[in-house]
C-alpha cells in the first residue's frame, strides 16, 4: 500500500513538473536528446526507495516469509509435551513447563478369565455415562453364552460381543477386549477426559465382573507455567492447551518437565 501510495505521488510530481515548466536547473542538448538532472533525481530517488520498501517489508509481521515470522515454536522433550504455532508472535520467548498430572478418562476393567473356556453364563448390564456438562446416556449389554445355532461361545468371544453392543450405542463410553497371558478382560473408557465425565456400571456382570468398579478415575490436567520468572498454575480438562496468550498450541502427553 505504501509503495503504491509512492508511485502516485512521484507521478503527480512529475506532472507538476512538466506542467508548470519552471527551470530548475540547467538542461542540455546531448546527441539531440536532452538531460534533465531533476528528473534523473527523481528516478533514482524512487529507485532507492522501492529497494528499502522491499527490505522494510521483509521485517512486517503480516508477512508469511518475513525475518519476523522465521521464529519456530519446539519442545525440548517431546515425550513431556509438543508444541506448535497457531500465531507469530514476533519476539522470541522461552517457557518452562511443568506438567503435575495429565488429563484422564475414567477406565473400567473386568478381571481376567480363560479367553478360550467355553462361557458357562450370560451378561446383562447397563452403562449409564455422565458428562460434566449434565448431559447422561445410556449402553445396554445383552450377551447369551449359546450362539444361534445352541453351541457355546468362548469367553472372548462374550467378551467381544459385549464391547460391539457398547460401541454400537454411541454413548458417552467406548469398549474393548485385552487379551494378555491367555486372559481376556473387558476394558470400558470413557470418550471424554477430566473430572466430571464418568460412568457407572450396574446389572449382571457374569464373566465381566469387575468391570462395574473404577481402575482409573477421570482426572484433570494440572501443570505449571514459568515465564520471566513468574510462574502460575493451571488446571484443564483435556491434554490439548494454549500457551502464551494463545500463540502456541501444546499437547500434554506425560508428567515431566519442558
Amino acid at each position: 500500500y505504501t509503495s503504491a501510495i509512492n508511485q502516485l505521488r512521484l507521478q503527480q510530481a512529475l506532472q507538476n513538473y512538466h506542467s508548470n515548466r519552471q527551470a530548475v536547473s540547467p538542461v542540455q542538448r546531448v546527441n539531440r536528446s536532452y538531460k534533465d538532472s531533476s528528473l534523473n533525481f527523481l528516478k533514482d530517488y524512487n529507485s532507492t526507495m522501492t529497494d528499502l520498501m522491499q527490505s522494510a517489508n521483509t521485517l512486517r509481521d503480516s508477512n508469511a516469509s518475513g525475518a519476523a515470522n522465521a521464529l519456530t515454536v519446539g519442545s525440548s522433550d517431546s515425550s513431556v509435551v509438543t508444541a506448535e504455532e497457531r500465531f507469530g508472535s514476533g519476539s522470541s520467548a522461552e517457557l518452562a513447563l511443568n506438567v503435575v498430572q495429565t488429563a484422564k478418562a475414567q477406565t473400567n476393567q473386568s478381571n481376567g478369565v480363560d479367553a478360550l473356556a467355553k462361557g458357562t453364563s450370560g451378561m446383562d448390564f447397563t452403562i449409564r455415562s455422565q458428562s460434566a456438562s449434565g448431559g447422561v446416556s445410556y449402553a445396554s449389554v445383552r450377551v447369551d453364552a449359546r450362539k444361534a445355532d445352541g453351541g457355546l461361545r468362548t469367553n472372548q468371544e462374550m467378551l467381544e460381543e459385549a464391547a460391539s453392543q457398547i460401541n454400537r450405542a454411541k454413548s458417552g463410553v467406548e469398549a474393548g477386549v485385552v487379551v494378555k497371558d491367555g486372559k481376556a478382560s473387558l476394558q470400558i473408557t470413557g470418550k471424554v477426559t477430566g473430572e466430571g465425565n464418568n460412568f457407572q456400571v450396574s446389572g449382571s456382570m457374569g464373566i465381566a465382573e469387575g468391570a462395574q468398579v473404577t481402575a482409573q478415575a477421570a482426572q484433570n490436567a494440572r501443570y505449571t507455567v514459568t515465564q520471566n520468572g513468574s510462574s502460575r498454575n493451571y488446571v484443564s480438562s483435556t491434554n490439548e492447551i494454549s500457551l502464551d496468550m494463545g500463540r502456541i498450541k501444546a499437547s500434554l502427553k506425560k508428567e515431566g518437565k519442558a
